[in-house]
C-alpha cells in the first residue's frame, strides 16, 4: 500500500550525504526516460526515511492511516471510538449473537491459515466486483506471495489471517502482515449478501485490534485510504510522499504536467499559473 527503501538501522545519512547518494543511485538504475517514487511514508519502522530529504519530494493526496495500542486495552474503545459508532457495534455484535455462535479467531500456520486465505480471495473478489473495483489479487503471482508469507520451516510468520464466524461460516476475514511491533491490515473484506446489516467487517477489525494490542503490537497500521471508520475508530493520518526524476528529455512533461496536477489541488489561480506558464493550455494530457 505504500513503497520505501530497506534501510540499515545504521543508515541515517546527513541531507548533504543522502544527495552524494542519490547522484550514486542515478547512475547504476537502468536506462529511461522517468522515475517515479510514489507513496513513501516519512518514517519508516520508527527511522527516517532518508529519501525524505531529498530535494523535490511533495506530499501526495494519498495518506495512510493507524492507531497507537497501549496496554490499557480495555479503556481504548470508550477512549478512541465515536460514541455513536461504538454504540452501533455493540448494538450490531449482540444482533449477531443471536444468529448463532460467534467466533474469532487469528492463525498463522500455513495449514490452519488456507481455508480463511481461500475464503478471503473469494469475499474480496466478490467485493470488488460489485463495486467495480481492480482486484490487485487477480494478477499473476500475487495470490502465490501472499499465501507463500505464512508461517515457515524457521517459525517466521511475517503474515496472519483473522477470520469472524458465525456456526461455522466465515462472513468476514482480514490478511495481516507483522514486523516491528506493528500489526499491518492489508486485505480486510467480508461477505455483503445477507451479513451487512451486522457490520461484521468492522466487528472483524475490532477484533483484531484487540487481539494485537493483547499481543504487545504497539501499533496496528489500517495502511492507504481515507475511509471514515478508520478515522472514527481513533486512527491518525500518516502523509505519503512522492518524486519525479526525469532521465531524459521525455520524462520532463510528465513531471510539468505533474506540477499543474498538484497546483490544481493547491489553487485554482496557481493552477491557471501554471498552465500558462508551463505552456499546457493545449496540451491535452492533463
Amino acid at each position: 500500500d505504500y513503497n520505501g527503501p530497506v534501510v540499515a538501522r545504521q543508515f541515517r545519512p546527513a541531507v548533504m550525504e543522502m544527495h552524494r547518494h542519490w547522484t550514486e543511485i542515478l547512475d547504476v538504475l537502468p536506462a529511461g526516460d522517468l522515475l517515479h517514487l510514489a507513496k513513501m511514508p516519512e518514517f519508516l519502522s520508527g527511522q527516517k526515511n532518508p529519501l525524505m530529504s531529498l530535494a523535490g519530494v511533495h506530499r501526495m493526496k494519498l495518506a495512510s492511516y493507524g492507531v497507537a495500542l497501549g496496554p490499557d486495552w480495555e479503556r481504548w474503545p470508550a477512549e478512541a471510538i465515536e460514541p455513536k459508532l461504538l454504540k452501533e457495534i455493540t448494538a450490531r455484535t449482540r444482533k449477531l449473537e443471536k444468529r448463532g455462535h460467534v467466533t474469532f479467531a487469528v492463525v498463522q500456520n500455513p495449514i490452519e491459515a488456507q481455508p480463511v486465505f481461500e475464503a478471503m480471495l473469494e469475499q474480496r473478489s466478490q467485493r470488488h466486483a460489485q463495486m467495480q473495483r481492480p482486484n490487485i489479487l487477480a494478477r499473476p503471482g500475487y495470490i502465490d506471495f501472499y499465501r507463500s508469507q505464512f508461517q515457515n520451516a524457521h517459525g517466521d510468520a511475517p503474515a496472519a489471517i483473522a477470520s469472524l464466524a458465525i456456526d461455522g461460516e466465515l462472513i468476514a476475514t482480514g490478511y495481516g502482515l507483522t514486523g516491528n511491533g506493528a500489526f499491518h491490515m492489508i486485505f480486510p473484506t467480508f461477505k455483503a449478501d445477507r451479513w451487512r446489516n451486522y457490520s461484521p467487517g468492522l466487528q472483524l477489525i475490532t477484533r483484531t485490534m484487540r487481539w494485537a494490542a493483547g499481543r504487545d503490537y504497539s501499533f496496528f497500521d489500517f495502511t492507504i485510504g481515507g475511509e471514515s471508520f478508520k478515522r472514527d475508530l481513533g486512527a491518525c493520518e500518516r502523509p505519503l510522499f512522492e518524486k519525479y526524476v526525469a532521465l531524459s528529455p521525455r520524462g520532463i512533461p510528465v513531471i510539468m504536467a505533474s506540477r499543474v496536477k498538484r497546483a490544481v489541488r493547491q489553487s485554482p489561480s496557481m493552477a491557471q499559473w501554471a498552465i500558462t506558464a508551463l505552456g499546457l493550455q493545449n496540451s491535452g494530457g492533463l
